[in-house]
Formats: C-alpha cells, sequence, structure tokens
C-alpha cells in the first residue's frame, strides 16, 4: 500500500474508533473496515466481492444480468449491484441506515490465498475467502 494510503488511514484511525466506511479509491468505490490499532499500525478490510443471501432480485436489476455468479465478484460490480455511491461516503455501517453490516453466520473455515492480478507481493497470501 502506498505511504500516502497509509497516513490517510492513521490519520481516520485516529479520528474514530471502529467505524465502517466508503473510500473512493481509483476510481472505483470499495467498501473499508476501518479499526484502531496501534499508532504505527493500520488496520482495514477491503471488502472485494460478496456472495449474496438475500436482494439478488433488487441486484439482477441493477446491474442488469441474471447471472447470479457475475452480481458481485469484484468491487465494481458489487457497488452496482448494491448502488453504493458518493452518497453513502463516511456512513457509519455499524448503525441501521441505507447501508449496513450486520453480524452472518460464522465460518467454518477461512482460507488464505495468493494474491492475483499484481506482479508484486503475490507471495502473500493475503487474499481470504471462507466457507458457512
Amino acid at each position: 500500500m502506498h505511504q500516502k494510503k497509509l497516513n490517510e488511514i492513521k490519520l481516520c484511525l485516529v479520528k474514530w474508533d471502529v467505524r465502517m466506511f466508503i473510500s473512493h479509491m481509483a476510481c472505483i468505490i470499495v467498501l473499508m473496515w476501518l479499526q484502531k490499532k496501534e499508532e504505527d499500525e493500520s488496520g482495514a478490510v477491503l471488502i472485494r466481492a460478496i456472495q449474496p443471501q438475500q436482494g439478488i432480485k433488487h441486484m439482477v436489476k441493477n446491474r442488469k444480468t441474471d447471472v447470479i455468479s457475475n452480481l458481485t465478484n469484484g468491487p465494481g460490480k458489487l457497488t452496482q449491484a448494491m448502488q453504493i455511491t458518493l452518497k453513502q461516503y463516511d456512513l457509519d455501517l455499524t448503525k441501521n441506515s441505507s447501508l449496513f453490516i450486520i453480524d452472518g453466520e460464522k465460518p467454518t473455515k477461512i482460507m488464505a490465498n495468493p494474491r492475483v492480478g499484481i506482479k508484486t507481493g503475490i507471495d502473500k497470501l493475503w487474499n481470504f475467502s471462507y466457507k458457512i
């Protein structure tokens, strides 16, 4: 991650405790979970894709496709399917609002895989997925 982005994240971490934000990065809106850490650490989870369990009819309409496996399998598709725009910027996703995240089923297995689509850091197992 670029040092400038790390510094921006650290600034957010100092200002807020556990908050959910929408961050506009490289013209793609992605969900980011920022959690307060030690001053020299950053903590974030990028949600780049989901497997929808509910609201699929709405997502099909928003994405103009009926291929379920192709609805939310990337950050652009995810935001289009869920109608995430800059209007939700700085929205606390831990509270009931137009967009929020709730506790779901506990994963039975978490897998760590190599990163994809990059040239450096491919040895890092930072691509996580899970099974319920």
